[in-house]
């Protein structure tokens, strides 16, 4: 299984499962694509959770940290994300800029 982890790192799920079938007995080889997509999955997951996100961030997520950052960056005294506009109609824009930078212009 160590195999198939440090595989999929670099191939496809497919790419391994071939691999792996041709260079391994029968006993030793994967059953099918689905044992080494599963094994990828676990080490995915693990990686996260090691890392403190138990989720995968959908758009929605990152959007919202974005929209948090404007907030708490305020109260800081070196501002990066100065503002965030999300309407219905268009893409989602982020206007970044420091203090020293707004003083330039």
């Amino acid at each position: 299984m160590e195999q198939i982890s440090s595989l999929t790192k670099q191939q496809s799920v497919k790419a391994v499962y071939n691999n792996l079938t041709t260079a391994l007995d029968v006993d030793a080889a994967p059953i099918n694509t689905a044992v080494v997509n599963n094994v990828k999955y676990r080490k995915a997951k693990a990686e996260r959770q090691k890392n403190g996100i138990n989720h995968c961030r959908t758009f929605g997520d990152e959007f919202q940290a974005v929209f948090s950052m404007v907030q708490s960056d305020k109260t800081s005294g070196n501002p990066l994300a100065c503002c965030v506009i999300g309407t219905g109609d268009r893409m989602p824009s982020v206007i970044l800029y420091t203090d020293s930078q707004r003083s330039t212009n």
